[in-house]
Parts: C-alpha cells; sequence; structure tokens
C-alpha cells in the first residue's frame, strides 16, 4: 500500500507545533506522522482510529516517549479529529484519493489484461471499478478476486500454433568437411597424419589460432629436426590433437646433434686434439 506525502508537509504550522509540544526536531515528528499514515492505509483505510489505544497508537507510530502525551499531542495539534469515533485528519481528502487512484490503475491494468488474453478468463466480470468516498474500505474488498474462479490457460499449444515454427535456429555444426583454413595449414604441416577429427577439435579450443599460426607452423619444422621426432620412422611423434591440447609450440627443443650414447659432441674439441704436436687423430 502506497500513501501521498504533500511536499507543503515540511513547512507545515501544525508539523512545526507538533514537534515543539513532542519536544523533538521537526523531521523526527514527521517521520512518526507518516508511520501512522503507513499504518492506518493498510489496517484502517478508511481513516477512523475507533478501539485504538494511546499506548497502541504510540506502538504504530513508533514513539518512544509518553503514550498519553503522544495521542494528545495528535488531537491538539490537529492531526487526529476528536470525533465519535477519531479519525486521521482530512484521511479520506487524500488517503481516499490515493485509494481511487490505485483502484482506477487496478481495473485499467484488468481491462488491457483482458483485451490482450487470447482466452477470455471464465467467471471474472470486467467492470469499471466505482468507489465511495464515504467508504473507501469497501473498494478493497472490491477488488479482490477469487482465485478459484480463475481459469488457467492450459499450457499445450492450440492447434493453430506451430510449436516448431517457435523453435529459434541453431548455427549448422561444423563437421571435419568445413574448410578451416588456419587448421587445413597446421594439419599440411604437421607429419603425423592421425585423429584428424579429434585434432580439429583441440584446434577449436586455442585462443586466436590466427595469431599463433605463424608460431605453431614454425614450431613444427623445428620439432621434425629432432631427434625423437627422427627416431624410429616417426614413431615417437605425438598425435596432432595431443600436440595441441598440451600446447606443445611453446616447448624447447633441443636441436644439438648426439652422438650414439645421447652425449653432446663439440667439433672443436677434435680441432684441438689435431692441433697438438705427437697426436694424430685417424
Amino acid at each position: 500500500m502506497k500513501i501521498l506525502v504533500d511536499s507543503a508537509l515540511r513547512d507545515h504550522l501544525k508539523l512545526a507545533r507538533l514537534a515543539k509540544t513532542l519536544r523533538v526536531r521537526p523531521v523526527t515528528a514527521a517521520g512518526h506522522l507518516v508511520f501512522l499514515w503507513l499504518w492506518t492505509s493498510v489496517h484502517r483505510p478508511g481513516g477512523d482510529l475507533g478501539g485504538v489505544e494511546a499506548d497502541e497508537l504510540a506502538t504504530v507510530a513508533a514513539w518512544p516517549g509518553d503514550a498519553k502525551v503522544f495521542a494528545r499531542a495528535l488531537r491538539d495539534c490537529g492531526w487526529i479529529d476528536d470525533d465519535d469515533p477519531p479519525k486521521v485528519h482530512d484521511w479520506l481528502e487524500h488517503g481516499g484519493k490515493l485509494i481511487r487512484i490505485m483502484a482506477a490503475d487496478r481495473a485499467r491494468k484488468k481491462r488491457e489484461y483482458e483485451a490482450k488474453s487470447p482466452r477470455n478468463l471464465q467467471g471474472v466480470s470486467v467492470e469499471k471499478e466505482k468507489v465511495s468516498a464515504e467508504n473507501p474500505s469497501s473498494l478493497i474488498c472490491s477488488l479482490s478476486v477469487p482465485i478459484c474462479s480463475l481459469s488457467v490457460p492450459s499450457l499445450s499449444p492450440t492447434p493453430q500454433e506451430n510449436p516448431k515454427a517457435k523453435q529459434p535456429a541453431t548455427e549448422p555444426k561444423k563437421t571435419e568437411e568445413d574448410p578451416d583454413p588456419p587448421f587445413d595449414e597446421f594439419w599440411k604441416s604437421y607429419p603425423r597424419k592421425e585423429g584428424k577429427g579429434a585434432a580439429r577439435k583441440a584446434w577449436s579450443k586455442i585462443r586466436s589460432p590466427v595469431t599463433l599460426l605463424p608460431k605453431i607452423l614454425k614450431a613444427v619444422e623445428k620439432a621434425k629436426d629432432c631427434r625423437q621426432w627422427k627416431e624410429d620412422g616417426g614413431r615417437f611423434i605425438p598425435h596432432p590433437a595431443t600436440w595441441l591440447n598440451q600446447e606443445r609450440w611453446d616447448d624447447s627443443i633441443d636441436a644439438t646433434p648426439r652422438t650414439a650414447r645421447g652425449v653432446a659432441v663439440d667439433a672443436h674439441k677434435f680441432d684441438a686434439i689435431d692441433s697438438k704436436p705427437g697426436i694424430q687423430v685417424g
């Protein structure tokens, strides 16, 4: 539930009198009034406070001091009319106006919903809501509609509807035959032609493959000259998918020539030995 607070409240003389009587700041007094109005809009939409004791009034208005002093100050400063029963001052003029506005808005939305609905709700008549200024509380009751009287529209498609036509178009999945120039260039360069489908999946996971292509091709050419890839007819060359998944293009490949026992040979040492007198290298 909403309430309307007039912007003139800030400088209203009645607010100044209430603040002076309660010995609080005007902004504090205004806060207690708003709390009282909020409670009234929900629990006493007609604005009458009959049967509400002083301590209850202080509780709903969040007043921490003497309840009787607070209730008397509200009456003396003109915020509560001392009628039988007591009423919030000018509530029907201000609060009732808001209730009428909200009721008209609900009725308008209901009419719009009925107009746009593919099926009319059974058991619910759309009529213009009339609000009595003398009894605005009757409006709230008249707006409530029993849930059991509503017929819930079926979620199954009607004969006129074609559920397949509403399905969003999906992009066709790539197959091994779809052209992919960067991957094709890698596949052409890689010496082991096994598992092309797995290699294509691994290639699709690479970020910025076009940017990395020169680096990948250079790494493949360098790996072709290493001892591991040359041994036993290329038996130890990794599968292309494995090589891609492990990002082997970043490996440091040692292309140093080796002897049969795997020891690096430095040709300059032989030149040094051959230059010594008395030693012959055959």
